[in-house]
């Protein structure tokens, strides 16, 4: 058979509170029912979605071309050419294709291990500065 509910009741000052009831100074409040603390999604209209106890908004309609939906930021990216601007700014125009090979997008780049980009890149190739600006470009996406 099932459980009965667990009293809903808290110790403060020697005293002991009945959590079912309403804050009201004449108790004329009806009671919260046990098991139901107002946030159950049973309980809401609601359709926030969360990831980690975190807000993800999402997306307000189709696609735009060209666009995808990054939910960081709440809005539609152009993955293509924010990767290639960050390429431009952060990689040797020589490297370029070898990081491509390794990931299509911003998003491809922050899941790589940087001992897995090490060995696809050949770091250790590059000149201190360049290798350096990349370092410290992927520790801040």
């Amino acid at each position: 058979p099932p459980r009965p509910p667990a009293p809903r009741t808290a110790p403060q000052n020697d005293n002991t509170i009945d959590l079912t009831r309403e804050d009201s100074e004449d108790g004329s409040e009806t009671p919260t029912p046990p098991g139901d603390d107002g946030y159950s999604s049973s309980s809401s209209d609601c359709s926030v979605e969360s990831v980690g106890g975190q807000f993800v908004p999402q997306p307000p309609g189709p696609a735009p071309p060209n666009r995808t939906w990054d939910t960081r930021r709440g809005a539609w990216v152009d993955v293509a050419a924010e990767f290639d601007a960050w390429l431009a700014q952060n990689v040797p125009a020589a490297r370029h294709a070898q990081l491509r090979d390794v990931a299509d997008s911003l998003a491809d780049l922050r899941c790589c291990d940087i001992d897995d980009l090490d060995d696809a890149l050949e770091l250790s190739q590059w000149s201190e500065p360049e290798r350096q600006r990349f370092l410290d470009a992927c520790a801040s996406l």
